[in-house]
């Protein structure tokens, strides 16, 4: 019956581990999920890994101008002389580094424009790419720096054909146009993933988050190295995991909110933009906070907000890479396991549960608890290390369920027990009482089953030996013996 109940729970058991961790990836128990990331959101490490920030060193300069009613540029998308006016007023900031991530409906550059473009330290610009190979030039430009890869590249996102961008500057990959939906930036439930690294063939380079984020932390291409799967190492001041595919996943309620301008305060001078801005709003404490930031410049007009955060507000993807980027500055983040690694946990755990069928029924329940304990303790070691997150739910129900069954279940070798027999149908199995014996009872029952014999005579008692006459010293008058 032992190996019964186990083949049972292994069958059983298998069963609902395989569906519990199919639904938990389609997000079904992100009820469940999100309870588990908030205590490891309240239970950070005590020691956070460089660069660690208190607060993100990142500004979304949005791009809504069409939105608005009075319109400031002369253009939608931004036109040349629009650009040239907010690289001039940008320069007197002093940023870190700044990247323009919306897409330049221009093909070629004034002087005024370059010339403002050098002004700008750290200034990277998106390169039109595209899957399809008509779209540009076939092979790689030379102002796209190509990443030294160790590892596999098949995951990464791959466009066809390239094209300059024309303002001078830093050049990454921008968004692959005409790609699949899983290949470009997405929000997954409470997740978010941001490309990193793009390729033609096999030379990878970076898109403009990673090459933002280089420029900022003033680390050379050469020094950069990639592990897909892994991590990009960039020297000994950055390092991002990534999974196979060059992305960058981070829980969005745990990604820092990003301070935003609106890039209207860049055509006037610092002096009076400041002037310009009442003595309330927040866009003040931001233009006094630019020098060293990272400036991101995206569209994020209404029809620009093509995603939904988890509770469904519209989003943009220049916001969501932006929120990217704080993330990793700041070192809040947190990544779900591959999934080929997600099926670790539960796995193991059926293993125990098979043993656990086997323990006496006063122990399975602490057993179970202890089991639940450590791996708690195993998903808050894996989160302090490398912000991994370990998914519970399918365990924990594996663990749940086996206490019930094991309860259910007889015990093992019932069925070798002694059972009593049962009498036969209408008499009693009491045995009967022992009749009362009485010494009548007695004497008559002797009589009864003994024979009957002769009296024997008396027997003569022995003759009394006679005494020897006592000596004279031991006698007295009456020749009796002397009392001493």
């Amino acid at each position: 019956m032992r190996l019964r109940n186990s083949l049972l729970i292994l069958l059983f058991g298998g069963t609902l581990g395989l569906w519990l961790v199919r639904e938990q990836q389609r997000g079904t128990l992100e009820r469940f999920d999100r309870v588990h990331r908030e205590f490891l959101k309240a239970n950070p490490a005590g020691g956070q890994r460089a660069p660690a920030l208190e607060q993100p060193a990142v500004v979304f300069v949005r791009l809504d101008d069409v939105d608005q009613p009075n319109r400031v540029f002369s253009a939608w998308p931004l036109a040349d002389g629009d650009w040239q006016i907010i690289l001039q007023n940008l320069s007197s900031y002093s940023p870190g580094a700044a990247a323009i991530a919306a897409p330049l409906p221009f093909d070629k550059s004034g002087g005024g424009l370059e010339s403002a473009a050098k002004g700008v330290p750290g200034l990277c610009v998106a390169a039109s790419v595209s899957a399809s190979p008509g779209d540009g030039a076939a092979s790689l430009p030379q102002a796209l720096p190509v990443l030294t890869v160790s590892g596999s590249v098949r995951e990464i996102p791959e466009f066809k054909s390239a094209r300059l961008p024309a303002i001078p500057g830093g050049t990454a990959a921008g968004d692959i146009d005409l790609l699949a939906r899983d290949k470009k930036l997405s929000v997954e439930g409470d997740w978010c993933r941001v490309p990193l690294l793009a390729r033609l063939g096999n030379q990878v380079v970076p898109t403009l988050t990673l090459l933002a984020l280089l420029e900022w932390a003033d680390v050379p291409v050469p020094e950069v190295t990639v592990q897909p799967g892994v991590a990009i190492t960039a020297g000994k001041s950055l390092r991002i995991e990534i999974d196979q595919g060059g992305f960058f996943r981070y829980f969005l309620s745990l990604a820092p909110p990003v301070p935003s301008v609106n890039a209207d305060v860049f055509v006037l001078s610092r002096e009076q933009a400041v002037a310009s801005l009442a003595p309330g709003d927040p866009q003040r404490r931001v233009l006094a906070g630019l020098q060293k930031s990272l400036l991101w410049f995206g569209h994020d007009d209404a029809g620009s907000r093509l995603l939904h955060l988890p509770n469904g507000s519209p989003v943009s993807p220049a916001e969501l890479a932006a929120r990217a980027i704080a993330a990793i500055q700041t070192s809040s983040y947190m990544r779900p396991l591959p999934p080929p690694y997600q099926w670790i946990a539960p796995g193991a755990t059926l293993l125990f549960c098979l043993w656990l069928t086997h323990w006496r029924k006063s122990r399975l329940l602490p057993g179970a608890l202890a089991t639940a304990v450590i791996l708690g303790a195993v998903s808050l070691y894996l989160y302090h290390t490398g912000h991994w997150w370990m998914p519970l739910v399918p365990s924990l129900a594996l663990l749940a369920a086996t206490v019930v069954l094991s309860f259910l279940l007889p015990a093992p070798g019932w069925r070798d027990r002694p059972v009593p027999e049962l009498p036969p149908s209408g008499k009693s199995t009491r045995a009967p009482a022992p009749a009362r014996v009485t010494p009548a009872r007695v004497k008559e029952t002797t009589t009864q089953t003994a024979p009957a014999q002769a009296p024997a005579p008396p027997a003569e008692p022995p003759p009394e030996p006679e005494s020897a006459p006592l000596p004279p010293a031991q006698r007295n008058k009456k020749g009796k013996r002397k009392r001493r």
